[in-house]
């Protein structure tokens, strides 16, 4: 039980840590396409 919800909370972490580089790239990908 203790193993899976170590795991959950990893899975978690790892979602939100795409989700700030995701917001991340986007926010570089719209800093370029304002550049361009």
């Amino acid at each position: 039980m203790l193993i899976v919800a170590v795991f959950y909370n990893k899975e978690g972490f790892i979602q939100k840590l795409q989700a700030k580089f995701g917001d991340l790239t986007k926010a570089i990908q719209n800093a370029t396409t304002t550049v361009k």
